[in-house]
């Protein structure tokens, strides 16, 4: 994870006073090349609230993962499960990011928060793929798509960061 994805992921955590059972979307610790050797880079689970229940999935077995996908596009929970669920540095390698997006809500509870951050810039990075980059727009388009879907949300935040080499889009949902 890039260090300003983590920064905004820890305002997140902080801001919100974020508990209870919190899913990480691509919770899989990539190793960092610059640190050399088996170092991983941070991740959000590194900083999890005290009390809090970590889930991780992802699309391949990993550090840092506890559930791996059969479907990149379905979570493996029932409704209303998580009091939060995470997508940091996700979305971009994700082919279809809105159906991740409605599974996100459907998972969270009423009351529940979702978090995205996603490049709205920078470098081809794929992981598998690298197809999307996001900006405030898809904020609105995201919200659209989880009412049509029957999981209404209120978009609380949306930001790009213009002063950092990704300009993360950031984006706090809370499913109503």
């Amino acid at each position: 994870m890039h260090d300003s994805a983590m920064w905004w992921g820890k305002q997140f955590l902080n801001n919100y006073s974020i508990k209870g059972k919190i899913l990480e979307v691509g919770s899989c610790k990539q190793k960092n090349t610059h640190r050399g050797g088996d170092v991983y880079q941070d991740a959000l689970r590194d900083v999890a609230p005290k009390n809090s229940k970590w889930i991780g999935v992802d699309i391949a077995p990993g550090p840092g993962v506890d559930v791996v996908l059969e479907d990149p596009h379905k979570i493996p929970f029932p409704d209303g499960y998580f009091d939060a669920s995470i997508a940091s540095s996700v979305y971009e390698h994700v082919l279809f990011p809105w159906e991740l997006f409605k599974e996100q809500c459907r998972c969270v509870k009423v009351g529940g928060h979702i978090y995205i951050n996603a490049p709205s810039s920078g470098d081809y990075h794929p992981y598998p793929i690298d197809a999307w980059r996001f900006y405030l727009d898809s904020a609105r388009s995201f919200k659209a798509w989880a009412e049509k879907a029957g999981y209404p949300v209120f978009c609380h935040h949306a930001s790009t960061d213009a002063g950092t080499h990704w300009k993360d889009f950031v984006a706090v949902y809370i499913r109503e």
